[in-house]
């Protein structure tokens, strides 16, 4: 799965143009000279480049980039070969087993030198470092979800290894205080062929899944189904060398490629340079030679990316409105005449939103870890904020209460929910047999619990729209947790904090959303929410995974890992991905938080029918979201709306998919010497809509 972190605010580079407002015929572009180099940034620095231990985004975008896995997504969003040339599915009973057959191809160094064949032993060595629990695989549920008898391996082995070290001891000594009298001890190792992952031969790939999936070849786009070297890894010295980033210097000699660029060099939060990989599979079509990457800073402004656009340090950026001279320069014009919608600059495009990217979201945490930590509240009040947290009125107050559109407002003041969404599953994942999206169910499962229309269930929930945001609902629901808090000992007020980013620029906006929360909800009877301190990203990171908070709003969000709403909803059930974060890690707690919500999923899971699934997931997460406000829809990291670009680069060059980490992928970007027109990036946006005709 891939976490992601809010980081940067200020939208640098916007790359995918999506439809634009343009010209109905545009003529051919004439005299572009392609670029060797393509100039963007990155927002917060990699920790390994191991693909079986990380889930995160800033990880797996740089993964993407050095090795392919089987399949990937084209420009249009179509499962296309990659190292696979081909395969087919057939069903063994329940059973599906899905077959690919591999096309020649190479590993190689950080220097490009040919180092030995991919072959299909190296998708059955990632299985195995993944599925041992020794290497903390931040992913593993992915196998146990898709691969036949991988849990079931994952478990044996497990306790194997605890036999070995001998942890196990306490468990089966009856007179030991951790004695599990249900505890099986293994003292063999299990046999890897009981995993649904077979190397036919060199060339042949098997993978068998417990019952029909006929959206797996999209998580096979998703870095934990990459392969991995046997050979390359005996050869650094073993697993524990794989991946690593101690020091900049060696970043790039701890994996092997088989992708489209190699790592030149890593500088700690300055910059990462690519170099085109000579012996790439596809090299034809990959079109620059190095891709530069620069790092943010957490203290970048508004104008940060307009300057270093300006400057040559990269190839495109976001006009955004906080941006005083630049909005005047390429949206206004010297006249003040221009629009978003008619920018005057001739090089300014305006785009309409986009259905990518992660689903960030405004999350609490029921269980601080003790002793407290950077905290300013003490033992009591933080222990009263946590029995509150448990009274399903009390969240549905601040889910009421809350104006996503306060911080949203930062990318477009004038248009505050341009960036907002209301759902966790972002629409445009997945759709049913009849080309229905997912999304759709949850509108009407909304318009069917709150007796409206579809129609009128769209004008608040859909992307872009304000959300249920009700004060009078937030007071009512206060009304209601009130008396119960009171009966199980909270008092009042409850005392709550929440984090700023290390940025002084969206101070304003962060604060604006807490006023939002205490003026519906109130200050004095109620609800009293402090800002603790500054955060940097990093920081901010530490705070999540170690779920040393109170309230975080938007600073962390979800991407999918395969087209089917489970890669979402998933991440909260019980033992979930995200749960920890949540500081729902007591079984007890977790059971009585999200109990309900868990039986629904359970359920929704075990349909195969995509109508029935749809409708079932629908239920869940309307469930999560609007009965039981366990985390609040936020924002994602692309507008709903309409937002004015600039740019060297050609539209539509970055696979479309909300999914995996083919959307990470630069192979197919097409960068000029100089910044596109208008009538430019209108042609070619008609080109790529011809294509997909």
């Amino acid at each position: 799965m891939r976490k992601h972190y809010l980081g940067l605010l200020i939208a640098p580079l916007a790359v995918v143009l999506l439809a634009g407002c343009g010209s109905s015929v545009a003529d051919a572009p004439v005299g572009l000279v392609k670029s060797n180099t393509y100039r963007t940034t990155y927002g917060t620095d990699p920790t390994t480049f191991n693909s079986v231990k990380t889930n995160e985004q800033p990880n797996s975008q740089h993964i993407a980039n050095f090795i392919d896995g089987l399949v990937e997504n084209d420009v249009h969003g179509r499962i296309v070969p990659a190292l696979a040339e081909s395969w087919t599915d057939t069903m063994e009973g329940t059973k599906q087993v899905w077959t690919f057959e591999l096309r020649e191809t190479n590993w190689v160094d950080a220097d490009g030198e040919i180092l030995f064949p991919v072959k299909a032993d190296d998708w059955v060595y990632a299985a195995e470092q993944a599925l041992d629990s020794l290497n903390a695989s931040g992913v593993v549920y992915l196998y146990w979800m898709f691969i036949d008898g991988s849990y079931e391996y994952y478990d044996l082995l497990e306790r194997y290894n605890n036999y070995v070290s001998g942890a196990d001891v306490n468990l089966i000594d009856p007179e030991h205080e951790d004695y599990d009298p249900d505890y099986v001890r293994v003292t063999e190792a299990p046999d890897f062929d009981m995993v649904g992952i077979k190397a036919i031969d060199d060339d042949t790939l098997e993978f068998t899944l417990p019952n029909a999936m006929s959206y797996f070849p999209t998580v096979l786009t998703y870095s934990v189904f990459f392969p991995i070297s046997r050979q390359f890894v005996q050869n650094i010295g073993g697993w524990d060398n794989y991946g690593v980033i101690n020091t900049p210097s060696t970043a790039q000699e701890s994996i092997a490629y088989n992708g489209a660029f190699l790592l030149q060099s890593y500088t700690e939060s300055n910059s990462i340079v690519y170099v085109k990989n000579p012996h790439y599979w596809d090299k034809d079509s990959v079109s620059v030679e190095f891709v530069n990457q620069t790092y943010v800073p957490e203290d970048a402004g508004f104008n940060w990316a307009r300057l270093k656009f300006e400057a040559g340090v990269i190839d495109g950026f976001r006009v955004t409105q906080q941006d005083v001279a630049g909005w005047e320069k390429y949206v206004e014009g010297p006249a003040g005449t221009g629009t978003m919608e008619a920018p005057a600059h001739e090089a300014a495009y305006t785009t309409s939103g986009s259905l990518y990217g992660a689903s960030y979201y405004m999350s609490f945490n029921y269980k601080r870890p003790r002793p407290l930590v950077d905290t300013a509240l003490n033992e009591t009040q933080v222990s009263n904020l946590e029995k509150a947290l448990k009274n399903v009125h009390f969240r549905r107050a601040f889910m009421y209460a809350v104006d996503k559109g306060a911080l949203n407002a930062r990318r477009t003041p004038n248009s505050p929910n341009d960036w907002t969404t209301n759902t966790y599953t972002i629409n445009g994942l997945a759709v049913d047999s009849n080309g229905k999206d997912y999304v759709e169910y949850i509108y009407e499962k909304f318009a069917a619990e709150n007796d409206i229309t579809v129609e009128a269930a769209k004008e608040l929930i859909a992307p872009g729209k304000p959300g249920i945001r009700n004060v009078d609902m937030a007071k009512a629901e206060m009304r209601l947790a009130k008396p119960q808090l009171e009966a199980a000992g909270v008092t009042f007020p409850i005392e709550a904090e929440y984090w700023f980013l290390a940025n002084a620029n969206l101070t304003p906006y962060y604060q604006a959303v807490v006023d939002s929360i205490t003026t519906a909800i109130g200050t004095v009877d109620s609800v009293k929410i402090l800002n603790n301190t500054i955060y940097t990203t990093a920081k901010s990171t530490n705070a999540f995974y170690y779920y040393q908070y109170s309230i975080q709003i938007g600073n962390f969000g979800w991407g999918p890992d395969y087209g089917d709403p489970s890669t979402y909803l998933n991440t909260f059930k019980i033992g979930g991905d995200l749960t920890p974060n949540l500081g729902l890690t007591d079984p007890v707690l977790a059971e009585e938080i999200l109990g309900e919500y868990d039986d629904l999923l359970a359920t929704a899971d075990a349909i195969t029918d995509l109508e029935d699934r749809f409708a079932a997931y629908a239920e869940a997460e309307y469930k999560l979201v609007f009965e039981d406000a366990i985390l609040i829809p936020f924002m994602k990291p692309y507008s709903a709306g309409i937002t004015v670009s600039v740019s060297k680069v050609q539209p539509r060059t970055i696979p479309a998919t909300l999914y995996g980490n083919s959307g990470d992928k630069l192979k197919f970007v097409v960068v000029y010497t100089r910044t596109l027109t208008k009538a430019e990036i209108e042609y070619f946006r008609e080109q790529f809509l011809a294509e997909t005709e």
